[in-house]
């Protein structure tokens, strides 16, 4: 059972919330050049040669990585590292609900130690 079936069926969420938090979180996906740019591993004239180029009509489908690949900007390793990094940083389901007012910090946090302190039950 994921955590967001858990809050519903706790009845602490109801599927409406839950969609729209998940709607969010998917939304607040850091952009892949600002962690680039952030991690140093490239420069805002780096970032600006990539962006423009992602803009031109024929480069419109290429994404940040394969851009910067192709510029010779960043390595597939980094890329890959960055893809990896841009994962772990979305905002949890949990802290979206908080954000939104569904759950208070009290509420999230009792229920993440219910949720893993049974999740061995087969729930």
């Amino acid at each position: 059972m994921l955590f967001g079936e858990y809050l519903v069926k706790k009845g602490l969420v109801d599927e409406e919330a839950l969609v729209i938090a998940l709607d969010q979180q998917r939304q607040q996906k850091r952009p892949l050049g600002q962690i680039a740019l952030k991690s140093g591993l490239i420069n805002k004239k780096d970032l600006f040669k990539i962006l423009t180029e992602q803009r031109k009509t024929e480069s419109k489908d290429k994404s940040f990585g394969l851009i910067a690949l192709e510029l010779e900007i960043l390595t597939m390793e980094q890329v890959d590292g960055l893809v990896a990094s841009q994962s772990e940083s979305n905002f949890l389901l949990g802290e979206v609900l908080v954000e939104d007012g569904v759950l208070s910090k009290n509420q999230l946090n009792q229920s993440l130690k219910e949720f893993y302190g049974n999740e061995d039950d087969g729930d």
